[in-house]
């Protein structure tokens, strides 16, 4: 009943020859795994108790429901000051979208950023929580999100979550990194007519360094083909 997501490649020491891979399967786990050995005999899961293999994380939200991974992750390299290899954030959102009752379940699901740093077997409990609708800000949540912009902190925090507060919304599509923001989309499926094509969405952009709104405009909300501050909404 598993099955694993398409993996992301790592060249850490950029000799173009890949280190390492993330990839996450159904059961909400993200593993990472050690590809730096010449004898590709010795590649395996970076993370072992003995001889079994453990994940770098594992996607379980607050109700206690296993998260699904089924799009690939994207890495970024981690914008703080830091040595702890492999120091790399690996980005990633959780939800199914592919057998017929996908269409109906409303099991809350999460986007995630997880800075792997040597850490394993990691929870929510590790992570800094951002929310996707700021409740101080005044905005049209039905038009418009404005995250939080909650403090990280890298000495504590080994990553970022933010769950997705649609009901049956989540990651179907991979998502890109531009600079210091993740953008992603999320599909919330019509559930109420099997024979209905469509539903809806959100486009979605993030800090990487800490899963808070961006520090300047990245839409043009306004839609006057520019990008400024005429396209801020709160």
């Amino acid at each position: 009943t598993n099955g694993m997501s398409t993996p992301q490649l790592a060249d850490l020491d950029s000799d173009g020859t890949p280190d390492r891979a993330y990839a996450g399967d159904l059961e909400g786990r993200m593993w990472a795994f050690d590809l730096s050995s010449s004898n590709e005999a010795l590649w395996r899961s970076d993370y072992r108790s003995g001889a079994t293999p453990d994940p770098l994380f594992t996607a379980i939200n607050d109700a206690g429901d296993v998260q699904p991974i089924t799009s690939n992750p994207v890495l970024a390299r981690c914008p703080y000051d830091t040595s702890v290899p492999p120091d790399v954030f690996v980005l990633f959102g959780t939800g199914q979208y592919v057998a017929e009752a996908d269409k109906s379940n409303t099991e809350e699901q999460t986007f995630y950023g997880i800075w792997d740093r040597g850490n394993d077997s990691l929870l929510r409990a590790n992570l800094l929580e951002q929310l996707a609708n700021d409740p101080s800000a005044d905005v049209d949540t039905s038009l418009v999100r404005v995250p939080t912009a909650n403090a990280f902190d890298p000495l504590s925090d080994l990553g970022w979550y933010m769950d997705l507060p649609d009901a049956g919304e989540r990651v179907g599509s991979n998502p890109l990194v531009r600079g210091e923001i993740v953008f992603f989309n999320t599909i919330i499926p019509d559930a109420g007519d099997p024979c209905v094509v469509g539903g809806g969405g959100w486009l979605m952009s993030i800090n990487i360094s800490d899963g808070g709104r961006p520090q300047a405009p990245v839409f043009d909300f306004n839609r006057d083909n520019a990008v400024d501050n005429g396209d801020l909404v709160a």
